[in-house]
């Protein structure tokens, strides 16, 4: 498998329209876990940690090359899909809600 370090062109490759997915890539990437089909591992290295964000529909490696990737990662997930005025936990009970109603 490849690897990657631009992340938008990364989840260009992502269902983004599918808030769970999103959802999940938070959650891997922020607890560094399993979730639903994404998965992030850490890699500590003498400058510090190196994260790997993999997805069973992507054939790319996603490598956040530091703690500071990591951060700028997470928060371009928070402010491309819940806005800059929500949290990504917020904006996925809201998309939950609305499923539950259609």
């Amino acid at each position: 498998m490849a690897t990657i370090t631009d992340f938008n062109v990364w989840l260009f490759g992502v269902d983004s329209e599918n808030h769970h997915d999103v959802y999940n890539i938070y959650l891997a990437v922020k607890h560094m876990e399993e979730s639903d089909g994404f998965s992030c591992s850490v890699k500590e290295t003498a400058n510090g940690n190196m994260y790997f964000l993999k997805c069973d529909y992507i054939d790319e490696i996603l490598m956040l090359a530091s703690d500071k990737a990591r951060d700028a990662f997470l928060l371009h997930l928070e402010k491309t899909y819940a806005g800059k005025d929500n949290d990504i936990e917020s904006w996925y009970s809201f998309k939950e809600a609305m499923a539950k109603e259609d």
